[in-house]
């Protein structure tokens, strides 16, 4: 994983984990309270038992506290 600065500098975000990096670096520097959510992993979908799920799924949000 690379860090805020990185993917600044490189001009290029390569998906929802330098976005939401980004972003929470972005709103602490504004001091908004802020924290990474990172949701359904395969594992967890498959106990389940719900759905019949073929590859891994997730994704991570930048969460705030407004």
């Amino acid at each position: 994983m690379r860090i805020a600065k990185e993917i600044w500098e490189s001009k290029k975000a390569s998906g929802c984990t330098d976005y939401a990096l980004l972003f929470a670096t972005f709103a602490k520097t504004l001091n908004i309270l802020t924290t990474f959510l990172h949701i359904a992993e395969f594992e967890w979908i498959a106990n389940l038992k719900i759905v019949k799920f073929k590859k891994h799924m997730r994704h991570i949000f930048g969460k705030v506290f407004l």
